[in-house]
C-alpha cells in the first residue's frame, strides 16, 4: 500500500467516523465503529470494516442500515475528500475485538490452569469409549522418491530408463 492510498483511507475513516458521531438518517442500532478502510490504489472502491457491539441482530442491522444509507455516506465523503472519482463503499462486519478477547479468556483459562470452556463443551458433547480422530502416523510419501517411479523412468519424466 502506498503513502497516498494509506493517508486516503485513514481520511475516509475519520469522515466516515465523523458522520457516525453526528447520527445517519436511520438510527444504527449498537454501538459502531469504523475499525479499518482499505482503499484500492485506484480509488475506485473502498471496504469500510466496522466493528459492532451487540447482539448478533443489532451486527447485522447495523451493516444493513449501512448499506442501505451507502448513497448518503459516499456523497458526504465526495464532499469531504478531493479525488478525482469518490469510492464505492462496501461495509464488512469485522469481528476481530471478539476474536480477540476469546483468545484471550483461552490464555487466562491456560495460565490459570484450567481448561478452557470450549474445550470442556467439546469433550462432553463426544459420545462415550469412542476416541477422536487421530491423525495416521505414517509418513507422506515425496513426489520423486523412488516408489513413485515404477516405470523405471526419470525422475523428470525426461529420460528413458535403459538405453535411452
Amino acid at each position: 500500500m502506498s503513502i497516498r492510498t494509506a493517508r486516503v483511507a485513514e481520511e475516509i475513516q475519520k469522515v466516515l467516523g465523523e458522520r457516525l458521531v453526528r447520527g445517519l438518517r436511520d438510527p444504527v442500532p449498537g454501538f459502531v465503529t469504523i475499525r479499518s478502510v482499505e482503499v484500492t490504489s485506484d480509488f475506485a472502491h473502498a471496504r469500510v470494516f466496522v466493528s459492532v457491539f451487540g447482539s448478533d441482530a443489532d451486527k447485522q442491522g447495523a451493516i444493513d442500515s449501512l448499506r442501505a444509507q451507502r448513497g448518503i455516506l459516499r456523497k458526504e465523503l465526495g464532499g469531504k475528500v478531493r479525488l478525482r472519482l469518490t469510492p464505492e463503499l462496501t461495509f464488512v462486519l469485522d469481528d476481530s475485538g471478539e476474536r480477540a478477547a476469546r483468545v484471550h479468556a483461552l490464555l487466562d483459562a491456560v495460565k490459570g490452569g484450567k481448561p478452557a470452556p470450549e474445550l470442556d463443551e467439546q469433550a462432553a458433547a463426544s459420545p462415550k469409549g469412542k476416541k477422536p480422530a487421530t491423525r495416521s502416523k505414517k509418513p507422506a510419501k515425496r513426489a520423486g522418491s523412488e516408489d513413485d517411479d515404477k516405470d523405471g523412468d526419470d525422475v523428470d519424466g525426461i529420460g528413458g530408463g535403459e538405453g535411452g
